[in-house]
């Protein structure tokens, strides 16, 4: 093929189930043929020429780290990872920010030869990163596992295009009246063990400025741990100021 024109969707339908055609899109990318999902501490990133594709191994972070973490998730309902608290994974953290900055190559491409954002999930990238973070993702939660759930973005300010409004990812749409429903949510009383949880990655350098997430948290939702239609929500009302901050390439 050519060059790859913006609006590249208009390629015959058979293309698109060619994974020779989607390696000529998004060349830094791969997709394997034979992948080897056994744990391999040896892992590389390997270019798009490879047939057979090695699983990374997860990130590991200290137990004092984890469970720290565990403690945030369970007051604030969030945490973040610096990319230096990161960086203690080791060698391990090289293979990270590898993927990552293959991921935000990837959408780029996706997105000029007019394709959405979220086709970056036909890579095997994309669950390279579920393997990378799911270590911290299991540890940090009390056993939460990726359900598949992979969304990419990518956002266009000059086209005035912007994220979803204030909302919770747990979706449970009407279920937010029950409160039995919203308890049955964690593993833990008082909203503690959340069973469903969101990993957002920077796959580029996000600001104050630029940033299209914001974490507002539990202190601020009395619904988070009981449910729209609970007491605590009728009866408490809040105001508060919330500190903006930036996220570095690759940060969760």
């Amino acid at each position: 093929m050519g060059g790859l024109r913006r609006h590249d969707g208009l390629q015959p339908v058979e293309r698109w189930f060619d994974p020779e055609y989607w390696q000529h899109v998004v060349p830094g990318c791969t997709i394997a043929a034979d992948a080897d999902h056994s744990s391999r501490s040896d892992f590389t990133a390997r270019g798009a020429e490879s047939t057979r594709e090695v699983v990374p191994p997860p990130l590991r972070l200290s137990d004092s780290l984890i469970d720290n973490l565990r403690q945030r998730m369970d007051t604030d309902g969030y945490f973040e990872l610096s990319a230096d608290v990161l960086a203690t994974a080791g060698a391990r953290y090289d293979v990270y920010m590898s993927v990552i900055k293959r991921l935000e190559a990837g959408v780029r491409a996706l997105v000029a030869a007019g394709w959405p954002a979220n086709f970056i999930v036909l890579f095997d990238e994309s669950w390279h990163m579920v393997q990378l973070l799911s270590q911290v993702m299991h540890s940090t939660t009390g056993g939460n596992e990726c359900m598949m759930d992979l969304v990419a973005w990518h956002i266009d300010p000059s086209a005035e295009e912007a994220g979803f409004t204030p909302h919770r990812d747990r979706q449970l749409g009407l279920h937010e009246l029950d409160t039995a429903q919203v308890a049955a949510g964690f593993r833990l009383k008082g909203g503690a063990s959340p069973r469903d949880c969101t990993c957002w990655i920077a796959l580029s350098e996000a600001s104050c400025d630029n940033g299209c997430i914001y974490v507002i948290p539990r202190s601020a939702d009395p619904a988070y741990a009981l449910g729209d239609c609970s007491a605590a929500t009728t009866k408490t009302s809040s105001s508060a100021t919330f500190k903006l901050q930036a996220s570095e390439l690759g940060e969760p």
